[in-house]
């Protein structure tokens, strides 16, 4: 099963501005597989870190663990977060969440050298 890991590169400065709790703490997700049939499920932990934010990842269906770096983004109230698998290169990609509700951030994301986008929905 393939998940989300962080690593990203922006191209304008953004500020992780105040405290925006919604982009903060621990949630459940539900992606769709890119190029495949089929969803994943893992657990997300997003601590504020400065002027980024921290993401652990760990999968619901198998041992895959990893690690991430996010920017909110207070113009457009966005995390864009960058993502990659330590144990696989080729699972480096870039997921970028808005909170549709309370407590719900949902999202795009894509792989690097992919054309397509998938989406996830994470709830506390």
């Amino acid at each position: 099963m393939k998940n989300i890991l962080v690593l990203s590169v922006l191209l304008t400065r953004v500020v992780f501005a105040g405290d925006n709790s919604a982009f903060q703490g621990n949630f459940e997700c539900i992606g769709k597989e890119l190029n495949k049939a089929g969803e994943f499920k893992m657990s997300m932990a997003i601590q504020k870190t400065g002027e980024t934010v921290a993401v652990h990842t760990r999968s619901l269906t198998d041992d895959y663990k990893g690690i991430g770096v996010g920017i909110y983004t207070p113009s457009n109230n966005t995390l864009t977060v960058g993502f990659g698998n330590p144990d696989n290169a080729k699972e480096t990609g870039i997921c970028i969440f808005t909170e549709k509700a309370p407590k719900t951030l949902e999202g795009v994301w894509t792989y690097i050298g992919e054309q397509k986008i998938e989406k996830i929905t994470c709830k506390k």
